[in-house]
């Protein structure tokens, strides 16, 4: 991965999405994950809370409020928000876009964290179903129990395979905590085995946009 935050996208991503969309993409998606920190972390200072409850909370809605936002306006840009659903997904360029909270610090390599729980079911299915093929396969393990704060699967995937072509996935995973704002920004194009376990192709961390962080509360460590 590289670590440098260079200005240019990675020449992967050019590859998918062309110069200029490429160019859109490197610079905006930083930009809506900053903001959707930047709510979750007004969400946090409002609740007065002395756990990350509320952080969290917001933060899992607004990854996706903020990408549609910032990317709705590009080219081939296509926004969906199915019945019921109280988010939106965007495609960009025939690409489902999956936010991904991998981590609490900006040391940490996406690529060495195990998708866990904080891989929803949604990515999940949507990963299995439109992302690329794993260059091996293992025995799958036990499937996760389903999260009461996910949107109806099923009907996601539908509305996704009905589309000519389908999709393909890109990752957009990111770090951040409630003390010290949005830290990393990463895309990365991967498959996910029949383990459950994320097998990468390519992975860049995007350059940062500077992030206002609150002062902490009374009482805060």
């Amino acid at each position: 991965m590289r670590t440098d935050a260079m200005a240019q996208p990675a020449p992967w991503v050019i590859d998918r999405f062309g110069d200029k969309l490429a160019a859109e993409l490197w610079h905006r998606v930083p930009m809506a994950l900053a903001a959707a920190v930047r709510r979750a972390l007004d969400a946090h200072v409002a609740s007065q809370m002395n756990t990350n409850h509320a952080f969290g909370s917001a933060r899992w809605p607004l990854q996706y409020e903020e990408l549609v936002t910032h990317l709705q306006a590009l080219p081939n840009a296509m926004p969906i928000r199915p019945t019921r659903a109280f988010y939106q997904l965007i495609i960009v360029g025939g690409h489902v876009l999956l936010p991904w909270h991998y981590g609490k610090q900006a040391g940490v390599d996406m690529r060495e964290v195990r998708p866990g729980k904080s891989l929803g079911l949604l990515a999940r299915s949507i990963l299995a179903h439109f992302g690329p093929e794993p260059r091996y396969q293992q025995m799958p393990l036990p499937s996760m129990p389903k999260d009461d704060d996910e949107p109806d699967v099923a009907q996601i995937s539908e509305i996704l395979a009905n589309m000519n072509p389908p999709p393909k996935t890109i990752v957009v995973g990111y770090a951040c905590n409630a003390h010290q704002g949005l830290l990393r920004v990463c895309l990365g194009d991967a498959a996910l085995g029949m383990d459950g376990e994320f097998q990468w192709y390519h992975c860049d961390a995007l350059p940062m946009p500077a992030v206002h962080v609150p002062e902490p509360r009374r009482g805060e460590v």
